[in-house]
């Protein structure tokens, strides 16, 4: 082993500060020894396993570089290290996000990347690119492998090869050497909001257990941060003017509306496209909360669509273009609460949809630091 990688792996269980590794790394592969990073990654994981700073900061420093051999250097690092699915889509929205289209796309068709990582790995930089608007079918390695049977049977096969006309606004995480960042789309525009106050008839509410995919877009907020998830249905006794939905709420046994203050914009309701919708939903999913930073935007585009289908009535065997359709059919709202249960920090989501069905779904989540 290379003197100067074992020193630092001698010395990586006691250090707090990882300057002096990070300044070593950075070297090296400015003078253009990706070895040394390979090198010190596969070290780094027979003595820590692939999720670990050394290799993370390989893979970085590497994808970051200047040389053209960074892209070649990096997959090394991965066929080396063979981290976890669940870390690999994390990976390929940093391959996509550091790499100019044409490398992204020579990663996707290197021949060394091979067995069930490597095959994760292309799922999801495929759909990488997609929502970074690559054309799949004007790039042979992509159409051929994207029209193949190889990977028939993945979740993510059901998505389309191409932006769906919902998936205009994205939130799409932006990589660094340092790390990475994302805006937040949360707040909200209250100038439009409606009136929780109306003469018009509301419909008497009967909850029904909801789709449990209504949660999918934020359930990574619960399981990996701080957050917390109301997800409910009701069925309506008549379809009501859309315009009493903020009243239709105040009537409902929501946990997210309870303990408010009693000032009169305690609830703000917004009328909303579908579109706007699945957008929260999608910087949800693909970005996480306070604690997390989501599965990266593949997935996250997966989760989004299953929320937006759940709350407008679609089961998991329609495609994106029926619930497209279904959701159109729909009303679409979302809200705001100055309550108890919403942190109110940066990381609050509440979203109504009125179906012709009739019913109300709501999807209310919050989180933070």
């Amino acid at each position: 082993m290379h003197v100067e990688i074992e020193q630092i792996i001698r010395e990586f269980p006691g250090t707090t500060d990882f300057r002096s590794a990070n300044e070593r790394i950075e070297k090296r592969v400015a003078a253009g020894d990706f070895e040394f990073a390979v090198a010190l990654s596969r070290a780094a994981t027979a003595a820590y396993g692939a999720h670990n700073w050394i290799v993370g900061n390989c893979l970085s420093t590497v994808l970051h570089a200047s040389a053209p051999e960074r892209v070649a250097a990096a997959l090394r690092i991965l066929a080396a290290t063979q981290p976890k699915q669940v870390r690999v889509r994390g990976i390929a929205a940093r391959l996509a996000g550091a790499l100019d289209p044409d490398d992204a796309i020579a990663a996707f068709g290197q021949a060394g990347l091979i067995g069930p990582m490597a095959d994760e790995l292309r799922t999801c930089l495929l759909h990488e690119l997609v929502l970074r608007d690559i054309a799949v079918a004007e790039h042979e390695v992509l159409a051929r492998w994207a029209t193949s049977a190889h990977w028939s049977g993945h979740p993510l096969r059901a998505l389309p090869l191409e932006r769906a006309p919902f998936e205009r606004d994205l939130a799409l995480r932006r990589f660094t050497k340092g790390g990475s960042s994302v805006g937040l789309p949360f707040s909200a525009d209250t100038t439009r909001a409606l009136s929780r106050h109306t003469r018009l008839a509301l419909p008497t509410a009967k909850e029904r257990a909801a789709d449990p995919q209504l949660e999918h877009a934020v359930a990574n907020w619960q399981r990996e941060s701080n957050g917390r998830i109301e997800a409910r249905t009701f069925a309506l006794r008549f379809l009501p003017d859309p315009t009493t939905t903020a009243a239709l709420l105040d009537t409902l046994p929501l946990e997210c509306l309870r303990a408010r203050h009693p000032s009169a914009t305690e609830l703000v309701v917004i009328p909303a496209t579908p579109a706007r919708v699945w957008s929260l939903l999608f910087a949800a999913a693909a970005n996480g909360g306070a604690y997390n930073s989501g599965p990266g935007a593949a997935y996250g585009r997966l989760h989004a669509w299953r929320s937006l289908g759940a709350l407008c009535g679609a089961t998991e065997f329609d495609t994106i273009d029926s619930i497209s359709r279904l959701a159109e059919d729909c009303h679409w709202f979302t809200f705001e609460a100055d309550t108890t249960w919403f942190e109110r920090v940066a990381w609050d989501i509440g979203v109504v949809a009125l179906t012709p069905e009739p019913a109300l779904s709501v999807l209310a989540a919050t989180d933070t630091d």
